[in-house]
């Protein structure tokens, strides 16, 4: 058929076939000089075909989604019935799994793109009723699934059961939990058909072909993924295990439920694929502190320099960078002297901080004591925040420079300047708030000869010493999120057993502090609604 024109179309190419009677033609647009997508129904072929493929792109003509074709005309011919689509470079699921299993990250992204145009089929009253490897397509050049084949498409009728008559020509369809039970089949069969597309794509395993193998248990579940596939994710097994549960009213009971499960999965391997990048690049170079001399002059701060008499003061700083005694001085310092110095000043610091449970001073008793210093006030608060947010700055922009050309080096120093003066300004502002808008209990003389009197502190009987209306008006943010979590779990795990029931378990304060690494603001809410919780229910 290459060469022949229909209507106003010149054959070039023949696709595929869809169906048994529709063929797929790429072929080129007379007057427009642009490739489209022909499809094609001979003439010979019987009513009952003709008027499905006449309702199919009848039906396909007002649909307009990323996640199905678009019919840009129609037409016959004395040998044709046709309509056609726009020309993409494609290649169905079925011949990509042939070459080998799909990625997990892609797989996600399939699960994401296919349940939306499902979603959008069910909305308007359609059941595709043939999800599989060889109807769905991916766009080579748009890095997007969609689904392609609309032969077994019929509208979506309440009721209606997987045996009901010649209607229902797809064998898949008939391969369903519902359909072995005789029970009605619904939106949710598309979505049990799409996991199973999924599941294959990540095994190589068809569910539905190993469940009608003869012998096997029609009430079987299905064999975890990640026992063909070990290296899967946790999240991926346990959405394929929800999507393929065989009863449907425990599996995703909307297409758009079930987008919203599969972003989730996508952003957890999104999320793992960049830390395993940014661990492999660490891995790659020699040590922060030669990769990035920036970094290092600003750790000068916190090191003693070999032959110098400088100490770690009692109550110098905060955080993991302790300030020296205003005595020291690096002038004449070399860069080897530095590294000496800054690794067991780490070190001792780290065994500090480690020591803090067993019986050492608190950090809350350090920065109670900084407070009555002279140095006391919204400088001291804009000096510590300003160390916590600029060092890892640093860090980040000297490994950002390391893989830039030598010509782009100089814009790029100068917008990450732009940037890091922009979070000091923040920082500044942060730092401007009033005095003891962030307290909470901390343990003072009093709470200390309470104790050694045997009786119990008050952080031990009463709330933290914040109140409601103060979460409220100061609410957690990126800059005090540390300082707050930390100060909040001390206060907790010194409370007996049954307070700490009462008011939350454990664990919320975990799932915050594993939050920030991900979705810092949700964080943040979560922390101010343990300290409301604290502070209303144990006045």
């Amino acid at each position: 058929m290459s060469g022949e024109v229909v209507s106003r179309y010149v054959v070039k190419q023949r696709l595929r076939a869809l169906g048994v009677h529709v063929t797929c033609f790429r072929a080129g647009q007379q007057g427009l000089d642009r490739d489209v997508e022909l499809r094609v129904l001979p003439a010979s072929a019987d009513a009952a075909e003709a008027e499905r493929f006449s309702r199919e792109f009848r039906t396909l003509a007002g649909f307009d989604h990323p996640g199905l074709i678009q019919v840009l005309d129609v037409g016959r011919t004395a040998e044709h019935f046709f309509y056609v689509t726009y020309f993409r470079e494609a290649q169905t699921l079925e011949e990509m799994v042939q070459a080998g299993r799909l990625a997990e990250q892609l797989v996600a992204q399939i699960a994401c793109a296919i349940a939306s145009g499902l979603g959008y089929l069910h909305e308007r009253g359609q059941l595709h009723r043939s999800v599989a490897p060889g109807t769905l397509f991916y766009d080579t050049a748009l890095k997007r699934a969609y689904i392609g084949d609309y032969s077994s498409m019929a509208p979506l009728e309440a009721g209606k059961t997987a045996e009901a008559g010649a209607d229902v020509p797809v064998l898949r369809l008939a391969m369903t939990p519902e359909a072995r039970a005789g029970s009605p089949f619904d939106a949710r069969t598309d979505l049990y058909l799409l996991a199973a597309t999924l599941y294959r794509l990540l095994t190589g395993i068809d569910p539905l072909a190993a469940a009608a193998r003869p012998g096997s248990s029609e009430t079987a579940p299905v064999e975890p993924p990640i026992r063909y596939a070990p290296e899967l994710s946790r999240e991926m097994d346990g959405f394929l295990a929800k999507a393929l549960e065989r009863d449907p009213a425990v599996r995703f009971q909307t297409a758009s439920e079930m987008v919203s499960a599969a972003e989730h999965v996508l952003k957890k391997l999104e999320l793992k694929s960049l830390v395993d990048r940014t661990s492999e690049t660490a891995a790659a170079e020699p040590s922060s502190e030669e990769a990035s001399p920036t970094l290092s002059r600003m750790r000068v701060r916190a090191a003693t320099p070999a032959g110098s008499s400088a100490r770690i003061p009692s109550a110098g700083g905060s955080g993991l960078f302790p300030r020296p005694s205003v005595e020291e001085s690096t002038a004449g310092v070399s860069r080897a002297q530095i590294r000496s110095a800054v690794r067991p000043s780490r070190d001792r610091l780290r065994a500090a901080e480690g020591a803090e449970d067993a019986g050492a001073p608190s950090l809350s008793a350090l920065r109670s004591a900084e407070a009555s210093s002279p140095r006391a006030g919204w400088g001291r608060k804009f000096r510590d925040q300003a160390e916590h947010v600029t060092q890892p700055l640093a860090g980040v922009a000297a490994r950002a420079l390391a893989g830039i050309p030598e010509a782009y080096r100089l814009p790029a120093v100068g917008l990450a300047v732009f940037i890091l003066m922009a979070a000091v300004a923040m920082v500044w502002s942060a730092g401007r708030r009033p005095a003891g808008s962030d307290a909470v209990a901390v343990e003072t003389p009093a709470t200390q000869s309470a104790t050694a009197t045997g009786e119990e502190p008050p952080e031990k009987t009463g709330a933290p010493r914040i109140s409601v209306e103060q979460v409220r008006q100061t609410p957690t943010d990126l800059t005090n999120f540390r300082d707050r979590w930390q100060q909040l779990r001390r206060w907790y795990v010194n409370l007996p057993p049954a307070k700490q029931s009462a008011l939350f378990p454990y664990e919320n304060l975990m799932r915050a502090k594993l939050d920030f690494a991900t979705d810092p603001h949700k964080a943040c809410q979560l922390l101010d609604q343990l300290y409301e919780k604290s502070a209303s229910e144990l006045k």
